[in-house]
């Protein structure tokens, strides 16, 4: 996903506010709401560099709808990659089916109650079988996801916002966790 914050709601009205407040430079910020900017990607984890990307503003749309397209991308730049990782909103048996179709290990945290069953998808079970025999090595090969939070918060910091009243980086910029989209 986009590694921004996830009270997507709650970020979306502090930026609204900030844009709407008082002092602000006169045509600075449109009047009209902009539509709040969604974004997915695949990065590589050896590089950091960006290998698919979507980015959307369709409210009605959800991240996992963008999957097969930024997967998609992600096979044609790199019909090498031996593994994808991703959090557990991935951890649906027909992306884990994608995943397979293309020659890659899934590495995707299941949900809670979820159950060896392939339900149709026999790559489903191979893909979380190492989280039964070996959790400590399954889990640290998903874990090197966490690298790639390095990229969003680098994303986030090549475009700081200044706060008006103190004259330094303020949400949103450097260093602050809970910035908003792009």
């Amino acid at each position: 996903g986009s590694g921004f914050p996830t009270g997507v709601d709650h970020h979306y009205a502090s930026s609204r506010g900030r844009q709407r407040g008082e002092g602000r430079e006169a045509g600075a910020f449109p009047s009209a709401p902009r539509p709040w900017v969604r974004n997915v990607a695949n990065i590589g984890l050896d590089y950091e560099l960006v290998a698919g990307w979507k980015s959307w503003t369709n409210p009605h749309q959800g991240e996992l709808s963008t999957f097969e397209e930024v997967f998609r991308m992600t096979v044609a730049l790199h019909p090498e990659a031996k593994v994808q990782l991703g959090d557990g909103l991935y951890a649906a048996r027909w992306v884990v089916g994608q995943v397979a179709e293309a020659g890659m290990t899934a590495r995707f945290l299941p949900r809670r109650d979820v159950t060896l069953k392939c339900l149709g998808e026999p790559a489903w079970p191979k893909a979380i079988w190492g989280l039964v025999t070996d959790p400590q090595a399954w889990l640290r090969e998903y874990h090197e996801r966490s690298k790639v939070e390095a990229f969003w918060w680098a994303l986030k910091a090549r475009s700081p916002r200044e706060d008006p009243q103190e004259g330094r980086p303020g949400p949103g910029g450097r260093g602050d966790p809970e910035g908003g989209g792009l």
